[in-house]
Formats: structure tokens, C-alpha cells, sequence
């Protein structure tokens, strides 16, 4: 695991132990974050509070298993296990709408298949779910509100008492997870509902709303705002989001940078050119006459290819506004940009040949799909690198440079708890698998003496920090070891658009001027 995934394990162990994430454990403090000031933890109840609890709660399930066995392996399996069982069940609930909208068998298989094989092509999807986090929590709880809020307000499957209970739970479990995603979920909900009902009338628009039926449509979301808002007030999120804001000097530029990036990200790795060419296509056809029975069908594409854009563009617009922005802040819509293509890549094909049986129509359908093709292939041009990594990841051992640092220790000494160790970033590898003193605080002094090992890292590493290894080296006695890999900052990250990139390969070294080394107490 890397920094975030261990951290995300190690509040896990704290629930199991004390029943919460607690900062102290009486070895180790952690509130380490991307946010200035003290804004992290509420002392009163010496709890975290920078990251919503959904993501640690669910981690202690694998936790308890992890538990059960000592191999680091087998630990870390446990563990990305159960996410990635979540991110794959949140990956195959959307195409449950297939179902609902087609009423042919054959339709629904060919549908779930083109949808398979666009998720086989998502790398950064796939390296998302298996992560030790909240990126595949937020792709099962964000597909589940779509389909509950589908089924309901379109199809109307199942009554207004399970609609409630099911949107309203869903909702606060993603809003206690992942706060962007429940943002535009909740957005996205409204704004369809209030779509639905408008009235250039504002009369007639109020009476709309204020009809029982559009009322229980909106109960389940503005009940989630009301259960939700303590629980912000409770972990003081304003503070902390003022913190980040004002740390990362934002306003409307980096919004449209953020918003940018976004759009370019779904461009290059995902399908969005093929999205938006479907979209102009099913534009104009909505122009041109249809037959009856054409029509009610193309009806049900189109509704739902409404709905799950509105919610893709409104999210879209809602994630930027956050202080910091991942690719994991957005790796939930790329399912969802998946549905779009394959339900108006059928209107599209209904509406042609439902209106043109003639050979005209078949030269039609055969351009139409050939750009769609071409325009596929682009995009797995930019995306070949990632989909050769991937198949190189499945097929070797990848060791990153905390996976040498932790197998080093454990090897030379039989007992890591009892050592402390000094690093500036990744320390929460060290702490989760060694369980070694790594944090401090002015409660727990685990630096009372130079420290067993540290490991300077040139990434992270202030001429402050400098100051402090020459120290260690004039109070100690200390042997220089020198690692065969490269100090990468991290150990790794499931990221593509960053400069810190997600590694495939091993990052082997052997330029002693970049390769990893460690200092061990003689």
C-alpha cells in the first residue's frame, strides 16, 4: 500500500480498538494532511477530522481479517480486497438500468457486453477500486443513488416508503464518505426534479412542486441535508475547508484549471469525444419524424441518457470547487460516462434503422460507427502506455520503494515495534505493517533519543529537516544503506495526469544520486 491507502488501514485498526479514529494510540500520533493549522483534530475526543469516518468504518471489516494473518501480502490482499469488491459491484449496478429500458434480451446482453468491454479499457477506473480508500465507496454508493432515484421517478419499480428509506440511506452513506460526490448527486437529484416540474407559470411552477408526488421525490435529499449538516458542524468542515482554500490561493482561475482538467482527463483516457459526437447526432434525429413504436422506445433511451448526463455535467461543475483536486475526486463518473455512450449508441442505431431499411440507411449506420471506431482507437493511442503498464502490473512482482524500506527492517530486526524511526512523508507504511515508532507529538516523545533509523527523503526534505539527520549523525553512530531503487516519492498512486505518476515497473536504480537510502543506528 502507499501513504493514503495505510493511512485509510490504520484508522481502521484504531475502530477496532477504540471505536473510532482516534489520533493517539499511546506509540504513535497521525493527523498528517494536505491542510494547514490545527484543523485536523477535534482534542476534545482526540478524533480525526479532515476526512469524512465512511472509508474507515468499512476498512475495519477488512481490517478484522487482516488481522488474522501476519504475512504484509496477505494483510494488504485482505484489505484492497474488500474495496475493490465494492468498486466492482458499484461498477456493474448501473447497467442494471439496461434492463429496465430494453426490452429485448438480446439488447440487454449486447448492452452489458459493450459496457464490460469499456470498464476492461478504464485503467485508472481499475487501479482506483483497488485502492485502500474511498474512490471505489464512492463509485458503489454514488451508482446505487442513481438507480434508486431511477427506478422511482422514472419507472416507478418500487413504492415511495422504499424510495425513501433506500435514497436516504444511500445518501448520507455517501456524504459521509465522499462529500463531492454526495454535492453533486444531491444537485444533480434537484435540479432533474425541478426540470421535470418547471413552468414558465411561477404560479403554476410552486404548485408543481408542492404536488405529493414531487414532494416524496425530493424528501429523501432534503432529508440527507438535514441529517448531514450536524455532522459538518460537529467536524468544524468549514474551518477546515477555509484552511485549504486560503492555502491553495483559490479563485475562479484554479476553478477553470480544475474544470479544465477534468474535461481533458475524460477526453484522453475515457470516451468523452464519443459522448459528445452521439449527443449531436441524437440531437438532430430528435428533429426527424419517427414511427410511433420507435418513438416510445427511443423515449426511454433518451430519458435515461438525460438523467445520467445532467448528473455527469452538473458534477462536472461541482467537484472543481474543491481546495485540492485527483483524479480520484472524479473516478466515479467514468461508469457513468460509459452508460451515456452505450444507451444513445443504441438510439442512435434504433432511430436509423427503424426509419431507413434500405441500403441508404445501412451506409448511414456504417460512417456513423466508423467515426465512432476511429475515435475509440484514438483515444487507446493516448491511453496504450497505461493499458501495456497494466498488463505488464498483472503478469510481475511490483516492489515500490517503502515495500524495500519495510522488508529491510523486518528483516534485520526481529522485533520493528520496539524501533523508532524518523521519515518525512509515507510514514503511515511504517507504522500500519511495522507497528515501529514513527509519529510524534509533544504527548508522545518517541524522538527522546536519536532514532534507530531514518530516512531521509529528497522530495520532502527541508534544509530544516537537513539540519535534523546532521544531528542524528553527530549524537549516534549510524551505517549509510543504500537501497537498489529509485526515491520515488511515493510508494506508489493511482494517478495519470499528475507529474507524480502511477508506476508499472519497479523503479529499479542504480545512480547512487537518486536511489533510496536509509540511516541505521549501529
Amino acid at each position: 500500500m502507499w501513504g493514503d491507502e495505510a493511512e485509510t488501514a490504520l484508522y481502521a485498526r484504531r475502530i477496532l480498538k477504540f471505536g473510532y479514529p482516534k489520533v493517539h494510540d499511546g506509540k504513535n500520533t497521525y493527523d498528517q494532511h494536505m491542510v494547514p493549522g490545527d484543523v485536523a483534530v477535534i482534542k476534545k475526543y482526540d478524533l480525526y477530522s479532515i476526512e469524512m469516518w465512511g472509508q474507515y468504518y468499512f476498512g475495519a471489516i477488512g481490517e478484522y481479517f487482516a488481522q488474522q494473518t501476519t504475512d504484509f501480502y496477505s494483510k494488504t490482499a485482505i484489505l484492497r480486497s474488500s474495496f475493490a469488491i465494492m468498486g466492482i459491484l458499484g461498477i456493474f449496478i448501473l447497467p442494471i438500468l439496461f434492463f429496465l429500458i430494453f426490452k429485448n434480451s438480446q439488447k440487454k446482453l449486447l448492452a452489458l457486453l459493450l459496457y464490460i468491454i469499456i470498464q476492461l479499457f478504464s485503467i485508472s477506473l481499475i487501479l482506483h477500486i483497488r485502492e485502500v480508500r474511498s474512490y471505489s465507496l464512492s463509485v458503489f454508493l454514488s451508482s446505487l443513488s442513481i438507480l434508486f432515484f431511477y427506478i422511482y421517478n422514472l419507472k416507478r419499480k418500487i413504492n415511495s416508503l422504499w424510495y425513501f428509506l433506500l435514497l436516504l440511506l444511500t445518501l448520507f452513506l455517501l456524504g459521509n464518505t465522499f462529500p463531492p460526490a454526495y454535492l453533486g448527486m444531491t444537485v444533480s437529484f434537484v435540479t432533474y426534479i425541478l426540470l421535470k416540474n418547471f413552468n414558465s407559470d411561477l404560479s403554476e411552477f410552486v404548485k408543481n412542486i408542492l404536488k405529493k408526488e414531487t414532494l416524496i421525490a425530493l424528501s429523501p435529499i432534503v432529508l440527507s441535508v438535514f441529517l448531514y449538516l450536524p455532522i459538518i458542524i460537529f467536524f468544524e468542515t468549514s474551518k477546515a475547508a477555509q484552511a485549504a482554500f486560503l492555502s491553495m490561493n483559490y479563485n475562479l482561475s484554479v476553478y477553470k484549471s480544475y474544470l479544465l482538467r477534468i474535461i481533458v482527463f475524460l477526453a484522453k483516457y475515457h470516451l468523452l469525444y464519443i459522448a459528445i459526437y452521439l449527443k449531436i447526432i441524437r440531437y438532430f434525429q430528435s428533429k426527424g419524424n419517427k414511427k410511433q413504436v420507435q418513438e416510445n422506445q427511443l423515449k426511454e433511451y433518451d430519458k435515461l441518457s438525460f438523467l445520467l448526463t445532467l448528473i455527469l455535467i452538473v458534477n462536472l461543475f461541482t467537484i472543481p470547487m474543491t481546495p485540492f483536486l485527483f483524479e480520484r475526486y472524479f473516478v466515479f463518473l467514468q461508469p457513468l460516462l460509459s452508460m451515456i455512450v452505450v444507451v444513445d449508441l443504441f438510439g442512435v442505431y434504433e432511430f436509423i434503422k427503424g426509419n431507413n431499411q434500405s441500403d441508404q440507411g445501412n451506409n448511414v449506420l456504417a460512417i456513423h460507427f466508423y467515426i465512432i471506431f476511429l475515435l475509440f482507437i484514438l483515444t487507446q493511442i493516448t491511453n496504450f502506455d497505461n493499458l501495456k503498464g497494466h498488463i505488464y502490473e498483472l503478469t510481475h512482482k511490483y516492489e515500490g520503494p517503502m515495500d524495500k524500506v519495510i522488508f529491510y527492517i523486518k528483516d534485520k530486526y526481529p522485533h520493528p515495534e520496539n524501533i523508532s524511526i524518523f521519515t518525512p512523508i509515507e510514514q503511515t507504511e511504517l507504522i500500519y505493517y511495522l507497528n515501529s515508532k514513527v509519529l510524534c507529538d509533544d504527548s508522545i516523545n518517541c524522538y527522546k533519543d536519536p532514532p534507530d533509523i531514518f530516512i531521509p527523503r529528497n522530495y520532502l526534505s527541508s534544509k530544516d529537516l537537513w539540519k535534523r539527520y546532521d544531528n542524528y549523525i553527530k549524537e549516534a553512530r549510524y551505517s549509510k544503506i543504500t537501497l537498489d531503487i529509485r526515491d520515488y516519492p511515493v510508494n506508489n498512486i493511482p494517478e495519470f495526469s499528475l507529474t507524480l505518476r502511477h508506476l508499472y515497473k519497479t523503479p529499479f536504480e542504480s545512480d547512487p544520486n537518486y536511489q533510496l537510502y536509509l540511516y541505521v543506528k549501529e
